[in-house]
């Protein structure tokens, strides 16, 4: 599935790039913490948004470290499922995929709302998958 990813440009080859990664797990915790803040607030839906893009951003560091740059949320899961899913946990990238979608749902839908308990959940599950994303490249230095 990945192949056609890069044949139709959604998933793009590039020098893997230490930096990238690390900006990109710095752009993810500045995320989290804006949805921390924003769940404070009360304001549910951009809690959960924020969330995805914490998750996305620690998601995108992967890529990063291995020279890939996505065009697509869902080819960027792809390719972590089909890369790195014997050593990410694909419960995990599950969950990602489902944050995916919850945030599509928020951002496009007409109708889409969000509890204080749902923005609590994707805050607390930002949480573990930044900290599992920092370990697994940690890991793979």
């Amino acid at each position: 599935m990945i192949d056609e990813f890069f044949r139709e440009g959604l998933l793009k080859k590039e020098a893997p790039s230490k930096e990238k990664a690390l900006k990109s797990i710095e752009k993810a915790q500045e995320y989290l913490e804006f949805a921390r803040k924003n769940l404070e607030m009360e304001l549910f839906e951009a809690t959960i948004t924020l969330a995805y893009s914490a998750m996305f951003h620690a998601a995108r560091a992967i890529a990063f470290s291995d020279g890939v740059v996505e065009r697509s949320h869902f080819a960027l899961i792809q390719y972590l499922i089909e890369k790195h899913g014997k050593s990410i946990s694909q419960g995990m990238l599950n969950k990602l995929d489902f944050y995916r979608k919850i945030r599509h749902s928020l951002s496009y839908g007409l109708d889409s709302k969000a509890s204080d308990e749902e923005a609590e959940n994707a805050v607390e599950f930002a949480e573990e998958f930044l900290q599992e994303m920092e370990e697994y490249l940690e890991a793979k230095k």
